[in-house]
């Protein structure tokens, strides 16, 4: 996908920048204020020329830890997000920022990744509740059925029994009749 202002254009507008001010800057103190800081500190000018590239150096690493800030805020932000749902929560979003850029892309990306997790894990939970009403049920049919198959093994052994009391009463019936 293309940004209209990428990452690597921010990068490659903020190095142009930050070279531009720091060399001007540097050009012009060599060029034109050494002679005015002569009267008030006596510096050769190759040691003037060493202080104004040392001082460029330190102004260039303070205007790179602020842009680099700007740029890391998102993904800061991002990252926390990212910790909280590694953590179990996927009840997140992340803040979208205003820039066209990868980070927005990889914010809204990172959204639909947590709607689809929450997606997957509502549909878990739906299929676990429905499951466990089905186990349920047919543990209430199992034990309808055992207790329906203890009442046919009584019965049956009633019935049995009966039948043998009845044969013992007609052959006792039949013995008293042949006497």
């Amino acid at each position: 996908r293309k940004y209209s202002f990428s990452i690597r254009k921010k990068l490659v507008l903020f190095t142009t920048l930050l070279a531009i001010i720091t060399y001007g800057t540097s050009f012009v103190f060599i060029f034109f204020l050494y002679d005015f800081f002569q009267e008030y500190i006596p510096f050769s000018l190759e040691w003037f020329t060493i202080i104004t590239f040392v001082l460029g150096i330190m102004w260039s690493g303070i205007l790179a830890y602020f842009f680099a800030s700007f740029i890391t805020k998102s993904i800061e932000n991002l990252e926390k997000v990212a910790n909280i749902a590694a953590e179990g929560n996927l009840n997140q979003t992340v803040e979208i920022p205003k820039t066209n850029d990868e980070i927005r892309g990889l914010a809204i990306s990172f959204n639909a990744m947590l709607t689809n997790l929450n997606d997957i894990v509502k549909n878990i939970d739906d299929n676990f509740d429905k499951t466990n009403e089905a186990v349920i049920q047919m543990k209430q049919a199992s034990s309808t059925a055992f207790s329906h198959s203890q009442l046919i093994g009584s019965s049956i052994s009633e019935i049995s029994q009966g039948a043998e009391n009845s044969s013992e009463a007609i052959q006792n019936t039949a013995g008293c009749v042949e006497m």
